[in-house]
């Protein structure tokens, strides 16, 4: 069994990280999805989303699993509240994720739509504010642990 400040480490780096990846994608990656040529979107696409599935999965993973077992064993010191919030937060994302990005980017791989284009920008807006809603949350917790 993982000591509990462990499980905070990876807890912290896994979701710093995504929620650095997810504004890369916001405000660079998505956007040059319309410079892309149409006959070479879907190649780009896809090279970028099975590259990134490989960074993103396990993180994802990582950051959910520790989040259960962190509202289950908190850190001493640091309110249960603030980790079950932190899980709470992790609904949107992953149903933002599911019910959106996903078909919308299975959508694009047969070829750039901008209707389309322009809605997968702004859903991703909800795992945008999810994910730095958690990173802020989990240095307020960390904050909280130090103290």
């Amino acid at each position: 069994m993982l000591s509990v400040h462990v499980l905070f480490v990876v807890h912290l780096a896994a979701t710093l990280a995504l929620a650095g990846i997810i504004w890369l994608s916001q405000v660079v990656n998505y956007p040059q999805y319309r410079l892309v040529g149409p006959a070479t979107l879907p190649a780009f696409i896809r090279m970028r989303l099975v590259r990134l599935l490989f960074i993103t999965g396990p993180l994802m993973l990582a950051e959910l699993g520790t989040a259960l077992a962190l509202v289950a064993n908190p850190p001493p010191g640091v309110s249960p509240e603030g980790w079950a919030w932190g899980l709470a937060l992790l609904a949107p994302i992953w149903l933002s994720t599911a019910i959106f990005q996903a078909p919308q980017h299975i959508r694009l791989l047969k070829g750039f739509e901008p209707g389309l284009w322009r809605r997968l920008v702004l859903t991703n807006w909800i795992r945008t504010v999810g994910w730095t809603a958690r990173a802020l949350l989990v240095l307020a917790l960390t904050l909280e642990m130090v103290r």
